[in-house]
């Protein structure tokens, strides 16, 4: 049991890391990184909320599917990551 607990201890280490790691190439991206939620556990990522750019980056660099498809695949070749998910929230409170 000792061994499973110790485990379980680096795993967070190495959770922790990579979401220093993914806020890194959100923050290359000018993601606002106060509009999203990103989880790690076991090297499978979350990340929820609203993608938008900082400031006057939202009108000229728009957020596109295929924008969202290039970004998880950059984060899922981060080490430790296994597996990405992202869910976008609606923009409806604009």
């Amino acid at each position: 049991m000792l061994f499973a607990k110790g485990s379980a201890t680096q795993m967070g280490k190495e959770d922790m890391r990579a979401i220093g790691r993914i806020r890194g190439v959100l923050g290359k991206h000018f993601l606002d990184l106060d509009e999203l939620h990103i989880n790690c556990s076991k090297g499978v990522v979350r990340i929820l909320g609203r993608f938008r750019r900082l400031g006057s980056l939202s009108g000229v660099m728009p957020i596109t599917e295929r924008f969202l498809h290039d970004l998880k695949m950059e984060i899922k070749r981060l080490p430790n990551v296994r597996r990405v998910m992202l869910a976008q929230s609606s923009d409806s409170d604009d």
